[in-house]
C-alpha cells in the first residue's frame, strides 16, 4: 500500500512539475487579475511570480527525490527482472532511472507473450537490470505474481545478478524462490513479503 501510495504520489508530482515549467498553472500577480498576462510594462515577467514558480518546482524536484530515495531503501542488490510493459510501468519512472532497461527476444520472452488474454496488445517484455532496494524488487515481483497467465515467478539467487522472471513451469500465484546454495523454496503469494524477499536478495 506505501509503496502503491508513492508511486501516486510521484506521477502527481510530476505532472504538477511539469505543469508549473510549462506555465499551465501560472501564478497570480498581487493586484492583477487571475487571467492577465504576467508581464510588467517593460515586456518582463513579474519577479515575484517568477520566484513563487521556481520554489513550486523546486519542491517539486525536492518530493520526488525523496519518493526515489524511499524505494532504493538503505541495503540494495544487484537484480535483473524480466517484465512486460505493465510490470515495468508498475513503479514510478524516477525509479528506474539509474537502471539498465534493454528489450528481451529471447524465445523466453516469446512463450511468454504467446500467453498474454486474448484481446491485450502483444506485451514487449524487456530485462530491467541495475541495482535495487528490496521495496522496488518486492513491488515488480507483487505485479509478476497478479500476471498469473505467465505463469508464476523465480527468483534465482544462484545467478549474478539474481534473475526474477515469470516462468511458465511455475503454477500461477506461486513464487519459486532458489537461493545461492541451490536449496529451493515455494510460497504462494499471500505469504510472501517484503523480508522474504529481502532475504533471497542477501545470497
Amino acid at each position: 500500500m506505501e509503496i502503491e501510495c508513492l508511486h501516486d504520489l510521484s506521477w502527481s508530482i510530476e505532472n504538477c512539475a511539469t505543469s508549473v515549467r510549462s506555465g499551465l498553472f501560472p501564478q497570480p500577480v498581487r493586484g492583477r487579475a487571475p487571467g492577465d498576462r504576467r508581464l510588467l510594462g517593460n515586456g518582463l515577467r513579474d519577479p515575484l511570480s517568477m520566484l513563487s514558480r521556481r520554489l513550486s518546482l523546486a519542491a517539486a524536484y525536492w518530493l520526488v527525490a525523496s519518493i526515489r530515495n524511499k524505494l532504493l531503501a538503505d541495503s540494495t542488490y544487484q537484480v535483473r527482472i524480466r517484465a512486460d510493459d505493465v510490470v515495468k510501468g508498475s513503479v514510478p519512472p524516477v525509479a528506474l532511472e539509474d537502471l539498465h532497461i534493454e528489450p528481451d527476444r529471447s524465445t523466453e520472452a516469446q512463450a511468454l507473450a504467446q500467453r498474454a488474454p486474448v484481446g491485450r496488445a502483444v506485451p514487449l517484455f524487456v530485462w530491467i537490470i541495475g541495482v535495487m532496494g528490496a521495496p522496488l524488487v518486492w513491488q515488480f515481483v507483487r505485479e509478476q505474481v497478479r500476471q498469473y497467465w505467465y505463469g508464476g515467478v523465480l527468483i534465482d539467487a544462484r545467478t549474478t545478478p539474481v534473475t526474477i522472471t515469470n516462468d511458465l513451469r511455475i503454477p500461477g500465484d506461486m513464487v519459486l524462490i532458489i537461493e545461492a546454495s541451490g536449496r529451493s523454496t515455494r510460497y504462494r503469494s499471500s505469504d510472501l513479503s517484503a523480508e522474504i524477499i529481502e532475504s533471497a536478495l542477501k545470497r
